[in-house]
């Protein structure tokens, strides 16, 4: 059969019509990775576009950080939860990124052989401002995450404010020096990070304390702190509760404006606490930015 130019104009601005639609639709890509020259690895990663997100805009900004032993699709229910308040107009539209982190503690280990923190802010930061369409507005741009995420999303705050203006740290998994030192899964949860085969005292070194979010608040410039919009959630029935509380006492003492949240639960349940309260304390201060 011979197509005649009415017919393929016809059939190439429908593709073309087909195209810009399926671009312009919210979609979670589950199958990106990231080659790290420092890792010498490929870093698995999803990332969630909203709607339109082809229109030449800049968006806001949200990496998630899974738990320990997790994977990048473990923030797969928050980009759908926080899609459908987009399409509701209740959320600024928002990239949202969820890497893999293992079990690394988004650290880098004292031997210097897996340096997670080197490689998320020197390589996977540029890349990410490299390619997607996302603002480098500290202001709109938030971290989050839940017990080694909420660890994770602690220090990289703390230590690099010029990346985001906001942290959201759900249940993080701190230690205090005598939880360190009296952990029976020390090993287990937290070997080769700091040292091998670490016993009472010996956990407690200079890796660890340059490394725990609480013992880096301690130290840190109130000024730089003060730079940052802070909220702490955690359970009650919680080993980190008791860190989670004095990171607490400790941004008060030093006049960092945060919200603190304690919830009844046991650490590790993703429905622990009001999400819904976190969700809406982020969109606040996104929105506050884009409007």
């Amino acid at each position: 059969m011979k197509l005649t130019s009415h017919t393929f104009l016809k059939t190439l601005l429908v593709a073309i019509l087909y195209a810009q639609t399926y671009i312009a639709s919210a979609q979670i890509f589950n199958d990106k990775t990231f080659k790290s020259a420092i890792l010498n690895e490929d870093v698995p990663y999803s990332v969630y576009l909203p709607n339109g997100y082809q229109s030449g805009k800049e968006y806001a900004l949200l990496v998630a950080l899974h738990g320990f032993g997790g994977n990048h699709k473990k923030y797969n229910w928050l980009m759908e939860q926080l899609s459908e308040r987009m399409n509701q107009g209740r959320f600024p539209d928002t990239v949202i990124i969820a890497p893999a982190g293992g079990k690394s503690w988004y650290i880098d280990d004292y031997q210097g052989r897996y340096r997670y923190a080197s490689m998320f802010i020197e390589e996977f930061i540029p890349y990410l401002n490299a390619n997607y369409k996302i603002t480098l507005d500290r202001r709109q741009r938030a971290i989050t995450g839940r017990s080694m995420g909420g660890f994770g999303a602690l220090l990289y705050s703390m230590r690099h404010p010029e990346q985001f203006g906001i942290c959201i740290s759900e249940q993080a998994g701190i230690s205090t020096k005598g939880q360190a030192i009296s952990d029976e899964y020390f090993e287990k949860f937290h070997g080769g990070l700091y040292g091998d085969k670490l016993i009472g005292k010996e956990r407690v070194n200079e890796h660890f304390l340059k490394n725990n979010p609480l013992y880096v608040a301690q130290e840190i410039d109130p000024q730089q702190l003060m730079k940052t919009r802070w909220y702490l959630q955690s359970p009650d029935d919680d080993f980190h509760s008791l860190p989670i509380a004095e990171l607490h006492a400790e941004f008060h003492r030093k006049g960092v404006k945060h919200e603190y949240r304690v919830n009844d639960g046991k650490h590790g349940n993703k429905g622990t606490g009001d999400v819904e309260d976190r969700i809406d304390y982020l969109a606040k201060w996104l929105a506050e930015v884009s409007d």
